[in-house]
């Protein structure tokens, strides 16, 4: 996935949901793994399968439950802010 993206939406985050900066730098943290876990694939081609295998590969890592969720939380604004500005079909 594009950088350009991830760049757009975390200044959303931080911007327009004053989101604070420790919580923008998790959420950059957790979308770069769920990016590298999907690898080269575009941000149209991903599947709801796709983000629970993800979640799944986390749990199995040894990651705890609360960060798990915050990771869920992070993909699902992601996804939805590609599909209200218009990103993503």
């Amino acid at each position: 996935m594009e950088d350009g993206l991830l760049k757009k939406y975390l200044d959303y985050l931080a911007v327009e949901k004053g989101l604070a900066p420790n919580t923008v730098e998790s959420y950059k943290r957790d979308l770069r793994k769920y990016f590298l876990f999907l690898s080269a694939r575009s941000h149209d081609d991903i599947s709801q399968a796709d983000v629970v295998s993800f979640l799944a590969r986390l749990g199995s890592d040894g990651i705890a439950t609360p960060s798990v969720a915050r990771s869920l939380s992070a993909i699902r604004g992601f996804h939805k802010y590609l599909l209200i500005d218009k990103l993503a079909t």
